[in-house]
């Protein structure tokens, strides 16, 4: 499985017709917003780069396939989730105490 990766990428031309620098978080972003919208199943990088208003090869950039767009954004998603557990996990106590915290 290859990773999303990069930060800083220069895009292709927007709409505005200059090139803009396209983060990952920006992709991430995009696609995260276009999952809901499409499912998993019809969401393609193509999806993505036209909400960034960017062409398909500078998301590509960052991935080599759909499958690890998706991959990246659930990632990111489980990273969100597990910090702050992960935070009350570490505190001693018992279950219930961590429980409670969260």
């Amino acid at each position: 499985m290859a990773v999303f990766e990069g930060r800083g990428k220069r895009a292709d031309a927007s709409a505005s017709g200059s090139p803009e620098l396209l983060s990952l978080d920006s992709v991430l972003d995009a696609a995260e917003s276009e999952l809901p919208r499409f499912g998993p199943a019809k969401t393609t990088v193509v999806d993505v780069a036209r909400k960034l208003r960017v062409t398909h090869k500078s998301v590509d950039l960052y991935g080599k396939s759909k499958a690890d767009l998706q991959d990246a954004v659930v990632s990111r998603w489980l990273s969100r989730l597990f910090a702050p557990l992960e935070a009350i996990v570490s505190e001693s106590g018992s279950a219930e105490t961590w429980l409670r915290h969260w």
